[in-house]
């Protein structure tokens, strides 16, 4: 009789906890992981890490330029991790998919500015 009760003790806590775990998943909504905007961002994240990187190897971004633009993408990859940790609100895609696109817009002004217009701080090493 003992190992009755346990039993159906088992079966109705399983029967019970099913419906409560099925809310939790993730239906495709989110901006989470494997959604639209997970692995992606830190992609893009990775190229604009790049593209810097060449930048500053073209001689087209002083040192100080470099150090600020690279700690922009990485407040960005900080608050991108932060948000997807509980998956991403359309509008947390959306804050970083903004501060992706003035990240690049800064970037790309750097690079059509003239280098004359600022000081050269990489002139004294050659």
């Amino acid at each position: 009789m003992r190992k009755f009760l346990i039993s159906a003790a088992l079966v109705s806590a399983v029967v019970i906890s099913a419906p409560a775990a099925a809310q939790y998943q993730n239906r495709g909504g989110g901006f989470g992981y494997n959604q639209r905007g997970g692995q992606g961002v830190e992609r893009q994240i990775q190229q604009l890490h790049q593209r810097i990187d060449a930048m500053y190897q073209r001689r087209l971004l002083s040192d100080r330029e470099v150090q600020r633009l690279h700690s922009d993408a990485e407040k960005i990859s900080r608050r991108h991790y932060d948000y997807a940790r509980n998956g991403l609100s359309q509008r947390e895609h959306q804050d970083i998919m903004n501060r992706l696109a003035n990240l690049r817009q800064r970037l790309q002004r750097e690079r059509f500015e003239g280098r004359d217009q600022r000081r050269d701080d990489r002139r004294d090493r050659w």
